[in-house]
């Protein structure tokens, strides 16, 4: 999969990765953040750093469930960041609506990224 995604991120030119986190539920559930496990790949192929930068402050409801407005309602304040570097790629397994890329960019902006760049293996359909 990483070798897939390499392929959009290598013309990205960040200066690292970082991931979304996963929610303590999906930890429970699966105990490995999927996102992150992909970055981790990613970065072995791009040759940039895996960072950890974002941390979910609060627990959210499920996305599945929810219509667009919902979802990007459901994560608005969600996350926060370490600082960030100037340009920074961000990962993740799956995008359906981009709430979650959106709410982590926001977070990611807040800390000093000036660009944030988002790589994902599929999308959903919403």
């Amino acid at each position: 999969m990483a070798v897939m995604m390499a392929r959009c991120a290598e013309t990205m030119r960040a200066d690292a990765l970082t991931f979304v986190p996963s929610s303590r539920a999906s930890m429970a559930e699966r105990g490995f953040n999927t996102a992150h496990e992909l970055a981790r790949a990613l970065s072995k192929v791009v040759r940039l750093p895996t960072v950890r930068l974002l941390r979910k402050i609060r627990e959210t409801a499920d996305q599945a469930s929810l219509d667009r407005a919902g979802r990007r309602m459901n994560l608005a304040g969600a996350f926060v960041s370490a600082p960030a570097p100037p340009r920074i790629t961000l990962v993740d397994d799956v995008m359906t609506t981009g709430a979650t890329a959106d709410a982590c960019a926001r977070a990611l902006r807040a800390a000093g990224a000036l660009h944030v760049l988002v790589v994902t293996f599929a999308r959903a359909g919403d």
